[in-house]
């Protein structure tokens, strides 16, 4: 990590005569891996991934307190403002302050920045575009057709979604279906919500609940009277 370099990329920032992409790029080259700016010591602390460091003066002429309170919406406020309409560092260092923000790190391998605020609340912003899927998967099963069971006839399933090898779904059976014996490669959930179904000797109604722990045995999982139930097993 070139420090003279460091140097000019924190001048840079300070000043806002580079672009942030561009200074980013520039201390990732220096193998900068991520940099602390402190509002309270008023320095700016860049590291890299060997373990040395490079400390910068953060030099604001009447920068206010770090206000109290924390103030997420202002933050996030001020950063679309940087991001969007060009607003200068000191700009948003200012209005950082004001919303609470004692300091903040940001990651650059990461892609993002966490904004620290004075009673250990935090804020954490992806980088624009970075921000990876969200990891929620929503099924609206009333939308959904029936499809038939490959596992058993006179059955039939809505595939709610699967994550972690494990799936959910929305079963029917048909008066006088059963599902053949199997056993249970992970644990498995089963909560009733229409009809009658045997499971083990025991009658289950609208309402109850079974839980299968890994390695059980459903000899005749079964529905005299039809029934629907919410499942959740593993792959």
């Amino acid at each position: 990590m070139n420090a003279d370099i460091v140097h000019q990329m924190a001048l840079a920032t300070l000043s806002g005569n580079l672009p942030f992409p561009e200074i980013v790029g520039r201390l990732l080259d220096e193998g900068v891996e991520y940099y602390r700016v402190d509002y309270v010591a008023k320095q700016m602390s860049f590291y890299s991934s060997e373990g040395s460091s490079v400390v910068c003066a953060l030099s604001f002429e009447n920068l206010p307190a770090v206000a109290a309170e924390f103030d997420g919406p202002a933050l996030r406020t001020a950063i679309l403002d940087s991001q969007s309409k060009g607003q200068e560092f000191r700009q948003f260092s200012h209005r950082a302050v004001e919303a609470g923000v004692q300091g903040y790190y940001a990651f650059l391998r990461g892609k993002r920045v966490t904004y620290l605020g004075r009673q250990g609340e935090q804020h954490v912003e992806w980088f624009p575009g970075a921000k990876p899927p969200d990891a929620y998967f929503f099924a609206d099963s009333s939308s959904m057709p029936w499809r038939a069971s490959t596992f058993a006839s006179g059955v039939e399933v809505k595939d709610l979604g699967t994550a972690n090898h494990r799936s959910m779904q929305l079963v029917r059976f048909a008066p006088g279906s059963a599902f053949p014996l199997h056993i249970h490669a992970g644990p498995e959930f089963v909560y009733l919500l229409e009809g009658e179904a045997v499971q083990e000797g025991r009658r289950l109604q609208a309402g109850w609940a079974s839980v299968a722990a890994t390695g059980t045995t459903d000899h005749e999982f079964h529905s005299p009277t039809g029934c629907v139930f919410l499942t959740v097993y593993s792959e």
